[in-house]
């Protein structure tokens, strides 16, 4: 269960989150909005990686800040850089030392792309090893920031089907710029709306 009690998150000294509330037990949550409305920063907070400057954050119960603490979130979010130099076997073989267990490899990246630096990787070949990385952790929360961007069509399948198996087992929050490309995706749909500098968040029709 994702429950937000009126948070406040304040990012470069300003608030760009206020009066956020929500109570969802369903999974997978999509937080929709186009670019620029606080998703991402709903997100990192939800992560645990930006404060909050008011309200409170719990998983099934759990404060954000313990769950953090316990790894219990696993977060990709767009953008993030990884060491370029590491090839994708390092990948596969660091986190198996971390976390005991195989990744999974959901996209077939590992047979072809194994020795390949993840610099040299394709835009979206790069964001199949990360995602592969973050479904692959024994969280038992999930966090991810539009996920689809940047996949083909086969990949964004394969994605959707393994989100949908996980969210009955973790609490699974995505974010999308729009309710379609996240269709077929989500249990519940928030829509984000950024006004001066506060963000509300409310349960959509349907």
């Amino acid at each position: 269960m994702l429950e937000v009690r009126d948070l406040t998150v304040e990012r470069g000294g300003e608030t760009v989150l206020k009066g956020v509330n929500i109570r969802e037990e369903r999974s997978p949550v999509c937080l929709l909005g186009n670019n620029g409305v606080g998703k991402t920063s709903l997100l990192l907070a939800l992560a645990g990686i930006i404060p909050t400057s008011g309200g409170s954050i719990r998983f099934s119960g759990v404060d954000v800040v313990e769950a953090r603490r316990r790894g219990l979130i696993s977060f990709y979010m767009e953008g993030f850089k990884p060491y370029g130099h590491l090839s994708v076997d390092d990948y596969y073989r660091i986190f198996k030392d971390v976390y005991g267990t195989d990744v999974v490899d959901l996209f077939n990246i590992y047979g072809k792309w194994r020795r390949t630096p993840y610099s040299k990787l394709s835009t979206g070949t790069a964001k199949k090893l990360m995602l592969e990385l973050v479904l692959s952790q024994p969280s038992t929360v999930l966090l991810i920031d539009e996920p689809y961007s940047n996949l083909d069509r086969d990949s964004m399948e394969k994605l959707r089907d393994y989100i949908l198996k996980l969210a009955g087992e973790k609490t699974v929050v995505l974010t999308s710029p729009s309710r379609e490309a996240v269709e077929g995706s989500c249990a519940a749909h928030y829509d984000v709306s950024y006004w001066s500098t506060r963000l509300r968040v409310a349960p959509s029709e349907g």
